[in-house]
């Protein structure tokens, strides 16, 4: 009889252990995927309505263009935008976070394009070139200009050269090849955008 008795216990803390197992696996599995989740932000053009979008389109294509900080009044009126509204697209693309103004008043960033010098440089498949943000923008340009990209730029920690080729907003050729992008989670940052 003990034996027998023996051999169920054994038997329940199989499946007890199983079961305990199974229940930690699958709950680490929800925190990794949460972890993962966290990492995604919303993109911006999401966020925005139409003049929102209009308005941002331009600003990103004059900062291209002129290289230095962008008056958004001058952006409005080149897409017929009436000062007024472009006031109020403007706030709204602050409160967003879509557009980071300098003292002046001026879009000095505009995600994913700086105004200002940076070590990441960006040839569109147009042949266009911008500083952007940081390599993480730089590599998601290909998104919001929706088409091939070219990225140079170097290591932070050695000062190499590096380039990344962005194809069919998939896949990515490096030079030198296995390098890493430090990804922090922007959820966490009110100021996502570092004055400099």
């Amino acid at each position: 009889m003990d034996a027998a008795v023996d051999r169920a216990i054994i038997c329940l803390g199989k499946y007890v252990r199983k079961k305990v197992l199974q229940a930690w696996e699958d709950e680490m599995s929800n925190v990794r995927s949460q972890a993962i989740k966290n990492l995604f932000v919303q993109s911006i053009y999401s966020r925005l309505d139409t003049d929102e979008q209009l308005l941002r389109r331009e600003i990103l294509n004059q900062i291209i263009q002129k290289n230095i900080p962008i008056d958004v009044c001058q952006a409005a009126k080149v897409i017929g935008m009436s000062l007024n509204r472009a006031e109020e697209v403007k706030l709204a693309l602050q409160v967003k976070k879509a557009i980071v103004l300098n003292t002046q008043g001026r879009v000095k960033f505009s995600y994913p394009v700086s105004a200002l010098p940076t070590c990441h440089q960006v040839t569109l498949a147009d042949g266009r070139k911008f500083h952007a943000m940081c390599a993480i923008d730089a590599i998601g340009s290909s998104f919001t200009f929706g088409g091939d990209v070219i990225v140079e730029s170097k290591c932070y920690t050695c000062g190499k050269p590096i380039k990344v080729i962005v194809q069919a907003k998939k896949e990515i050729i490096s030079d030198p090849q296995g390098i890493y992008v430090l990804h922090v989670d922007l959820n966490k940052y009110e100021n996502w955008a570092v004055d400099t």
